[in-house]
């Protein structure tokens, strides 16, 4: 409901599986419902980008360490995305939406500070970031 990134960040902290801003449309709140219902996590695009930009600027104070470890998840995406699977491709062979897929795309590259998906790759093969 609220924009506050201290306030999303609380809230996801103590088990909330769903936000959406209060200006948000029909539609997307009854997909919302439906996903946490199926037992997933749903934050909308804004929700979304305010935590990964929250995320981006911590990571980004963590020099000591410039890779943190990815998650299992991560990895397994990661390697299908550089097996040349298609967003799509990866949600169908992982039984996730296409959704979380981006989710977790968007993960790795804040955790990496690539670009873009051409920079993860760069990235995931210099450092050995998929084994």
């Amino acid at each position: 409901m609220h924009k506050e990134s201290s306030l999303i960040k609380m809230m996801l902290g103590n088990g909330t599986k769903g936000y959406v801003l209060k200006n948000t449309g029909q539609d997307e709140v009854i997909q919302a419902i439906n996903t946490v219902y199926s037992g997933k996590m749903y934050l909308d695009e804004a929700v979304n980008d305010i935590v990964t930009n929250s995320v981006a600027i911590s990571t980004a104070a963590k020099a000591n360490n410039p890779f943190p470890t990815l998650s299992r998840r991560e990895k397994e995406v990661l390697q299908l995305i550089l097996d040349e699977y298609t967003t799509q491709e990866i949600a169908n062979k992982l039984f996730i939406s296409f959704g979380t897929v981006e989710t977790h795309r968007r993960n790795m590259l804040i955790k990496t500070g690539a670009r873009n998906t051409a920079g993860l790759v760069r990235i995931a093969f210099e450092y050995e970031l998929h084994k």
